[in-house]
């Protein structure tokens, strides 16, 4: 069975961002696509280094080597799809899933994601709080990686725009609560290609 994996990069376990994920997740499971949830803060936190500092080149995977994170960079290799998940921290993606980003050298050298559809998720604070700006640095930092970029456009449901986004709290946001399904949908068919 097929399988997208989410990566919640709030250091809320169950706040909004959490909350869009888990929303995808049932949506994607009715899809026959099966569906996992990662917290990111909780991966990194078990790490005595969390964020990169190139201490070898090509990466060696010291910092991460033999954690739980490390196997969690094999689950995200292993997976068909990938949904991205932050809330707007300064007009960008969360510390936590930057750390994700840098921590992925090793992965990039073996061409781990080249081709693999990913999406973006962000929850802003405001109706333009700066989710649009979340959601394109989050596709910039998966281009380098070579991941094919998935939006929540599609052509059953019509176009829409980078991804999903929405404004907290999220479960009240009624325009990203119909833009759910399509972004679900738009994943299941890129993975079941």
């Amino acid at each position: 069975m097929k399988k997208i994996i989410a990566i919640n990069a709030s250091p809320f376990s169950s706040g909004n961002t959490a909350w869009l994920l888990e929303e995808l997740g049932k949506q994607i499971q009715k899809n026959g696509v099966s569906f996992e949830m990662f917290h990111l803060g909780n991966l990194l936190s078990e790490l005595t280094l969390p964020y990169c500092v190139c201490c070898s080149s090509p990466c060696n995977r010291s910092c991460y080597a033999g954690t739980e994170f490390e196997r969690f960079m094999e689950t995200c290799i292993k997976a068909d799809g990938i949904i991205f998940g932050s809330p707007v921290y300064f007009g960008s993606m969360s510390a936590q899933l930057k750390c994700f980003f840098d921590k992925t050298r090793d992965a990039r050298a073996r061409k781990a994601f080249i081709g693999k559809p990913a999406c973006a998720v962000s929850v802003g604070a405001t109706k333009y709080g700066g989710q649009q700006s979340t959601l394109r640095a989050i596709q910039d930092c998966c281009m380098v990686l070579g991941f094919s970029i998935v939006t929540d456009s599609d052509e059953e449901f019509g176009c829409g725009h980078f991804g999903l986004s929405a404004q907290r709290p999220a479960k009240e946001d009624e325009y990203a609560q119909k833009r759910i399904p399509v972004l679900a949908n738009r994943m299941c068919k890129e993975v079941l290609k």
